[in-house]
């Protein structure tokens, strides 16, 4: 049964326990039933029941699973900022400033920078266009791909996509290829179908997994610290 099947078939005062214990985990999982239970104002029984309709045994063991989910939280973070520290070691380095480089020259070639990307990457499209236009440099940010302009041969587009696979990102490079438009692609690695059409890659090679909702795992710093360089270096 899932989490929204559970809710509908609670009552007010089951629903309002459900509530407290999952806004208040970090209390909960060091209090005892009794003590729940006189903070509710309810029965033992009645919480027990409410952790029953979660899943769980009983109280006990509903505590058992928030200290896992704990430990895990803290294990995920612990190997998330191992990976952010590995980036930037591995970016200090002369190849890395040569990417920079070779992008700001293409950059510099071009009117216009036009920005693309879609859910979290077309955040940081738009960060990347704020950035440009702060340091004067003029840029657009474009999230319909579906748009068509007229001035693609006087622009470079700068591309931000995780897989760099899906079909919206290598039908909008096709289209801008077509019309001889430079493309640099910020991506999590160099092997995907949009690097191969793109004139030139900057990857961050860092590890990624798609959870239970189909959504990139991977962060996005590198791509925010990638940006600034490319607006520094300008």
């Amino acid at each position: 049964m899932g989490v929204n099947e559970v809710i509908t078939n609670l009552n007010p005062l089951e629903y309002d326990i459900y509530f407290y214990l999952i806004q208040n985990k970090n209390m909960v999982i060091s209090m005892k039933l009794k003590d729940l239970a006189n903070q509710l104002h309810v029965s033992t029984a009645m919480i027990t029941r409410v952790c029953q309709k979660l899943g769980f045994e009983g109280f006990g063991e509903y505590k058992a699973y928030l200290k896992l989910e704990e430990h895990e939280q803290v294990n995920t973070n612990t190997f998330q900022l191992e990976h952010i520290f590995n980036f930037f070691y591995s970016v200090d380095n002369e190849m890395f400033y040569q990417e920079i480089q070779e992008a700001v020259a293409l950059i510099k070639e071009a009117r216009d920078v036009i920005f693309y990307g879609i859910g979290l990457s077309g955040i940081l499209a738009q960060y990347g266009h704020g950035l440009f236009n702060r340091k004067g440099i003029r840029s657009l940010y474009i999230e319909d791909f579906s748009m068509r302009l007229d001035f693609y041969e006087k622009a470079i587009a700068i591309i931000l996509s995780v897989s760099g696979n899906t079909t919206e990102v290598l039908g909008r490079i096709q289209n801008l290829k077509s019309y001889g438009t430079k493309v640099i692609l910020i991506s999590e690695n160099s092997h995907n179908k949009a690097a191969q059409m793109a004139d030139l890659c900057i990857n961050y090679h860092l590890p990624n997994v798609k959870d239970k909702y189909y959504a990139n795992s991977v962060t996005q710093v590198p791509v925010l610290y990638i940006l600034e360089c490319l607006a520094n270096s300008l």
